[in-house]
């Protein structure tokens, strides 16, 4: 086991929350980096696991980011003392000390530490809340085909991707930096429950759902098994877009883009037949067609209206009592 502290300063610009552009400019941030590898690993393929140990001024910081960090602690002792882990890629934990301050210590690492040049993939770990952990954000299908195969609960959707993306979310996590700035694929993973807990003196021992670190340590600690076991850093990336989920925690089924375009252009075919088609006459009626054209546009009209009343709604009780969850303790 080799144990590194880097103390990295530097700077660069950064979108923050897709709306301007940040100059962030940090100077002795501490990461401690532990690599742990057996005599015959492949010294430049190693997995890198990732979180953060700062937290949110104001923020107790449970589980945004101490819980990860135990179970980072868990996954050195298992490494150390586990015979049966092969590990042919080397496992670099990262604690890294500013991730709250817009990733400032994934940047310092990514750029300036040696051994970022010899990640092969990354699995990001952060929160914003509690309950079951989520993969949210890919950009590896290997990762993908790693925890689908072999995390004992699997929990994600391919859509938060894109949800990410438009920026909905206030929120951004270290796996951006590691994405976008190191060019490194991997998965991020999140607890999402009980939001008002995030960034909030609230995020506490007390309000850490039973069984969260180990759902979280239970599914990475076997996708860094399956990795090694099978040698899938070996596997080139796919260009392939991944569509994939779970069913009710139990398994997790993914499939190309492509092949998702054709399966609902086939569902969508199949439904505009049995529109058109009358069961009972087997024959064409264009008035089936009218109505449902009529259905589906108050479908429209009832989303749109709720999104509506959805932004009023928010907009009114900002102004009459702005952030009520996160401003009154005993609302949480």
């Amino acid at each position: 086991m080799e144990v590194v502290v880097q103390n990295p300063e530097g700077a660069y610009v950064i979108l923050f929350l897709n709306e301007f552009h940040l100059i962030n400019k940090f100077t002795r941030l501490t990461n401690i980096a532990v690599r742990i590898k057996r005599p015959h690993s492949l010294l430049n393929s190693s997995i890198l696991l990732n979180s953060h140990f700062d937290s949110a001024i104001g923020g107790a910081g449970a589980s945004d980011a101490g819980a990860l960090c135990a179970v980072m602690i868990e996954v050195m002792r298992l490494l150390m003392d586990s015979n049966d882990y092969d590990l042919y890629y080397p496992v670099i934990i990262l604690f890294n000390g500013a991730e709250e301050t817009i990733m400032m210590a994934a940047h310092g690492f990514t750029n300036d530490h040696p051994w970022a040049k010899l990640v092969a993939l990354v699995l990001n770990m952060d929160s914003t809340g509690t309950g079951p952990s989520v993969l949210f954000q890919e950009n590896s299908d290997r990762a993908v085909k790693a925890y689908s195969r072999a995390a004992p609960y699997p929990h994600g959707f391919s859509f938060t991707i894109d949800l990410f993306k438009t920026g909905a979310f206030p929120g951004d996590t270290d796996f951006r930096i590691f994405r976008d700035e190191g060019g490194i694929p991997g998965a991020d993973f999140a607890f999402y429950r009980n939001g008002y807990m995030y960034h909030t003196l609230i995020d506490d021992s007390e309000h850490l759902t039973n069984g969260s670190i180990q759902h979280m340590g239970e599914n990475l600690w076997a996708t860094m098994k399956e990795l090694n076991k099978n040698k899938m850093l070996a596997d080139p990336e796919s260009d392939d877009i991944l569509v994939f989920w779970d069913l009710f925690t139990l398994i997790m089924i993914h499939y190309t883009r492509f092949t998702a375009q054709i399966m609902h252009s086939i569902v969508l075919l199949i439904c505009g037949f049995l529109l058109v088609i009358d069961p009972k006459t087997k024959k064409i009626q264009i008035s089936r067609l009218k109505t449902a054209f009529e259905g589906l546009v108050v479908c429209i009209v009832a989303i749109i209206t709720g999104i509506i009343f959805a932004i009023v709604t928010g907009f009114i009780t900002g102004k009459i009592n702005p952030m009520s969850w996160f401003t009154i303790k005993i609302s949480g």
